[in-house]
């Protein structure tokens, strides 16, 4: 695991690396696990615009029906962005 509880297919999803992910997943990488903020490979994929990893994944069978958790700016400490106004 990395940092936060993230797995290398998460990570892999994330950035868009369709070969890794296709790599792992062939491998036996477990195409549901979660993050600490029960995140999936899925979610990471599709929140990033990587339609071919999201069809990766769904052709090995991801659950599309997963739910994250639902994180907002008071219980995270905040957005972190700097407003102007």
């Amino acid at each position: 695991m990395l940092q936060g509880g993230q797995t290398p297919l998460l990570a892999a999803s994330a950035n868009g690396c369709t070969g890794v992910v296709t790599a792992l997943l062939g491998a036996g990488a477990d195409k549901d696990a979660r993050d600490k903020d029960e995140v999936t490979a899925l979610h990471a994929a599709s929140a990033a615009g990587h339609l071919q990893v999201v069809r990766a994944l769904v052709a090995a069978g991801a659950d599309r029906t997963a739910k994250k958790k639902v994180r907002t700016a008071a219980r995270s400490g905040g957005c972190g962005a700097r407003c102007s106004s």
